[in-house]
């Protein structure tokens, strides 16, 4: 926030009273082509248009000096010169953590966000030219993974990620069309529990008019890291246990108990299931109802390529 300070004195005025003068020109930083003091999604998308136009009166590189005093000597070649100074003025414009970005409208069509396993994917639209997202969460219960900025001649993305304040802003730009344009999060569950974060979105075209933005609450899945098949609870038991099973990814499963000369008993479930921790209930009972008798039994899961079986003793 380079400032010039000009002061007069010893003026003298027509009528002879005499006074002084001063004032202060402030200088617009690097890479904020808006001159709004923060370097954001709306200065992503103008470079990101530049780039495409070529119109290099918008260059940002090379440079000497450190941030935020960067002097650029433009070359007329947008290159990743340009790219790493845009990176290194944007992550000193983001450098504090942040809750809401602004108090912003609901506009245009609602956030497409899916998730798969432990992957949670944002869809935009093909005339996205800059994104911003601010997510928000509970990081007692959910720690969202903080990979590095992307940055190449397709597409450039910067991370500014607080932990301790459950927060994490993503701004993204695309410097050339393409067809498929996403943003991705990888969760993982701290308490094996599903919960819920908050996500703040903007998405602008490349004439910086908003495309979609708003405010949304999305449920996060907890999901594990591999299959596994737990020790039922209670064991022995009598009349009902609890079988617990993790599944990473989905897929088909297969939960069958067997009696002791290992015939079927019971299927407890037939069915393709997604990603999650997983438990099912069994009341002793077989498939055609009936209570069957006190002993040992084997429960089976088959889930993909992942096997195992566990043994258990209804008593009575």
């Amino acid at each position: 926030l380079d400032t010039l300070q000009f002061s007069i004195s010893n003026l003298t005025d027509m009528v002879g009273l005499e006074s002084s003068y001063a004032f202060t020109i402030y200088t617009r930083t690097l890479a904020d082509y808006d001159s709004n003091g923060k370097i954001n999604v709306d200065d992503l998308a103008t470079f990101s248009t530049a780039w495409k136009d070529t119109n290099y009166s918008l260059e940002l590189g090379p440079v000497t000096g450190t941030v935020p005093h960067l002097i650029p000597t433009p070359d007329n070649v947008y290159d990743l010169r340009d790219i790493m100074t845009l990176a290194r003025m944007w992550h000193w414009s983001n450098n504090t953590p942040s809750l809401l970005l602004a108090n912003i409208n609901q506009y245009g069509p609602q956030l497409d966000i899916k998730q798969s396993g432990k992957i949670l994917d944002i869809t935009l639209t093909e005339d996205v030219v800059s994104a911003q997202v601010l997510v928000i969460y509970d990081q007692t219960k959910l720690a969202i993974e903080n990979t590095i900025d992307l940055l190449n001649q397709n597409e450039i993305m910067f991370k500014s990620h607080f932990k301790e304040a459950g927060n994490l802003l993503i701004e993204k730009a695309f410097l050339t069309d393409i067809q498929e344009k996403h943003i991705s999060l990888e969760t993982n569950s701290l308490d094996k529990e599903d919960s819920y974060i908050s996500i703040q979105y903007t998405f602008l075209d490349q004439f910086k008019n908003v495309i979609a933005q708003g405010f949304m609450s999305q449920k996060v899945i907890a999901v594990p890291d591999e299959f596994a098949l737990h020790q039922n609870y209670p064991n022995p038991f009598n009349p009902v246990t609890t079988i617990q099973y993790d599944i990473p990814v989905e897929t088909h499963v297969n939960l069958i108990v067997y009696d002791i000369l290992g015939r079927e008993v019971r299927s407890l479930v037939n069915e393709k299931q997604e990603a999650g921790f997983k438990s099912v209930r069994w009341n002793g009972r077989n498939d055609m109802g009936q209570q069957v008798s006190a002993g040992m039994y084997f429960y089976r899961i088959q889930a993909g390529s992942f096997s195992k079986v566990q043994k258990m003793v209804l008593l009575k």
